[in-house]
């Protein structure tokens, strides 16, 4: 369990794959609306799984054995996720909340190495999320990151650096630098 301490990632895993976390579904039932997809009469309106179903699956991919290719892997995911959060809207609607959310945990099952993916999932269910704002969900990336670096006996990284590590430039100013590189590019082709 994670402790109140935002800095103590002292989290014990139990794989209770079989059984659903209090996470998944309340997850399950703010994207459904209705867990049990039953009408106001008690009724089973719809057999079918709802397709926000496949968010809680278990993980597709198999182990990934080569230590090489899975430490290079883990570094480009968690500069994905940090890249992500840090660039997510400080105000974000909420179709963009949810699609956040959607990605994070479809990401925990169609990871690559499977046995990473599995301890991923036991990290959502145990560290609590939020998608109400960049800083939140930027937060919320970096505990997950630091419960894995916890795992793999890694430095803890200070989360109030994250804005330092992946800054969100402004669209204005990346649009302007854009503009004096293609221009520098002319000037050194002349």
């Amino acid at each position: 369990m994670l402790s109140n301490n935002s800095n103590d990632y002292n989290l014990q895993y139990e794989d209770n794959s079989s059984e659903k976390s209090g996470l998944w579904d309340q997850f399950r039932y703010y994207l459904n609306g209705n867990i049990d997809n039953e009408d106001d009469n008690g009724d089973n309106e719809n057999t079918e799984p709802n397709k926000f179903d496949l968010l809680h699956g278990d993980v597709i991919m198999p182990e990934l054995g080569d230590p090489v290719v899975r430490a290079e892997l883990g570094r480009a995911t968690w500069h994905v996720l940090h890249s992500i959060t840090s660039r997510f809207p400080e105000n974000p609607t909420e179709e963009e909340a949810d699609a956040l959310e959607q990605f994070i945990f479809l990401t925990a099952r169609l990871y690559p190495c499977g046995d990473c993916a599995k301890h991923f999932q036991r990290m959502l269910e145990k560290i609590p999320y939020s998608t109400k704002s960049r800083k939140e969900a930027s937060k919320w990336i970096c505990d997950i990151h630091n419960g894995a670096n916890k795992f793999l006996k890694k430095e803890i990284f200070d989360c109030e650096k994250v804005p330092e590590r992946w800054p969100c430039y402004k669209c204005e100013e990346s649009n302007t630098d854009d503009r004096r590189f293609i221009e520098n590019l002319k000037l050194e082709q002349l």
